[in-house]
Order: structure tokens, then sequence, then C-alpha cells
């Protein structure tokens, strides 16, 4: 596995019909869900039990499927056992990815979040999806707001965030209001939790701390044009990434920069973005 001292790190950014390309320094992975001219992908996260350097995830589809994909020479993950599932019906905005320990075995789990603020978990075992916590946040029903979720490293407490930017903890998370908020505006694109707070992106890429983050200055600004679809931490903590929806990668905060193997110029087809060793 690379140093982290000495080299950038990595990661992978997704399209909407499931394609994952690799960034900086992480290899390519193999897909087991791709939707050609159908822009279905939604989300998509790293393995959180994974210690070794490996490279493998899911994606997640609208319908709330999670598919998994691996890197050459990384075992495939499960398919995970899901409670949530809406087929025909894209109401599945985003998923979550944390660690858990049953019985001394560690898995692979989360929640994923329905655009009406619902939380349902997932695990990489049906013997234990009744041991994954996802409880409390905001709820609207039959209003699809809930937009995109988060979990604070190494935890598995996180946010809820809404289209409008406010900001609903679960799992146990510490409360904090937002520097960004628009009310009645569905500008919001993208949030991340760090150990002390995290940042929301808008649509102009306006990057917003909350918590105990500090300020951090966008390299990519468009005003008026809704073109930023998501943001990451660095891999090692040092500053973010804001992907636009081309596929361009924006370094800020002293993030090194990395290059992107997905770019489509004039085409808004990137959806999501995760960073890796």
């Amino acid at each position: 596995s690379p140093n982290p001292s000495s080299t950038p790190g990595g990661g992978y950014t997704l399209d909407a019909y499931g394609g994952v390309h690799n960034l900086g320094d992480s290899p390519p992975v193999s897909t087991t869900g791709y939707w050609p001219g159908w822009q279905i992908a939604k989300s998509i996260v790293m393995d959180p039990c994974d210690t070794t350097g490996q490279y493998s995830g899911w994606v997640m589809d609208g319908f709330g499927g999670l598919h998994p994909f691996a890197a050459a020479g990384t075992p495939m993950p499960a398919v995970p056992d899901i409670t949530g599932y809406w087929p025909g019906w894209a109401i599945a905005n985003d998923v979550a990815a944390f660690c858990i320990t049953v019985g001394g075995v560690q898995h692979a789990a989360g929640c994923v979040l329905d655009g009406f603020g619902g939380l349902h978990p997932w695990a990489d075992s049906s013997a234990v999806i009744g041991d994954v916590p996802c409880t409390g946040t905001g709820y609207w029903p039959n209003w699809d707001i809930a937009t995109k979720i988060t979990v604070i490293p190494g935890t598995d407490e996180g946010y809820v965030m809404d289209g409008f930017g406010g900001i609903h903890p679960f799992n146990g998370a510490p409360y904090y209001a937002p520097s960004g908020y628009w009310p009645g505006w569905t500008i919001a694109r993208g949030i991340v939790a760090t150990a002390t707070g995290g940042y929301t992106v808008d649509g102009f890429g306006g990057i917003h701390p909350f918590g105990n983050a500090p300020v951090i200055t966008p390299s990519g600004y468009w005003p008026n044009w809704d073109i930023v679809r998501g943001i990451a931490v660095a891999y090692g903590g040092t500053g973010v990434y804001t992907l636009d929806g081309f596929g361009g990668l924006h370094p800020a905060g002293g993030a090194p920069y990395l290059s992107a193997s997905g770019y489509w110029p004039n085409w808004d087809i990137a959806v999501d973005l995760v960073t890796a060793p």
C-alpha cells in the first residue's frame, strides 16, 4: 500500500451510469453494476472495514440496490443484505458505510438514505443486519428533500443533509448548525464529516464548514452555475476535494492534486466521489 506521507492518495468518482473511475494512486476496479444510457447510479462507498490497503466497496443505484466493486487482487465484497429497496422508484439518494463488530467479527454495514429522510440498515451478512444502528435524523414524509449522508470517520455516527443545507445528526452525532443554509432553495449538493465537524458544498462550489472544521477557500467556484456534485476529505485528512459534473476534481485547503481517469467536458454525468489510500 502506498505511503501516505510521500504519495497523494487517491479515490474514485462515479458516473451516473455506474462507471467507477480511479483517482491518483488508486488502481482501476471491476464493477458489478453498470447501466449504459440510464442515469440511475447515485452513490459510492469504500469498504469501511478494510485496513490493508485493498480497494473495494459498493455503488448504490437509485432504487437502493448495492453493487460490489473491487480492484484486481482484492476479493469482491459480498452483495449486501438490504432493508430498503424500491424497484422502479428512484427514491434512494445516498448511502453511508461504517464498520461494526459483532461476536468479535468485523462487518461492513451502514445506512441507505431515502429522499424523505428514512434510514435503512444494510450489512455484508443477513446475520448482523439487526445489529446495524440507523436512528435519528429529520424526516419529511412524501417530500424528496433528504439528499446526502456522511459518517464521522471511525464511528457509526454522522449527518444527513437536506437540500436546503440543513444538517441532521443520526446515531447520536453531536448537533451542529450549518454555516450555509438556503431555505426554499435546493442548492446544497454534498456533505462530508470530519472528527471535529465537517463541510457542505453548494452547487456553485462554495464550501461551508460546520462544527470546528477550519474555513476552506474553494479552488473551483462557478457563481450562478449549478455544476458541483460532491465533496470528500483528502486521504490523510488535510483539505478536501470538490467534484464538478464533468468529472473535474478541485483540491482545496491543502489537499494534493490528484489525476482523474474520468472526465467528460460539457457533459454533466459525474455524481459522486470517495477518497481512498
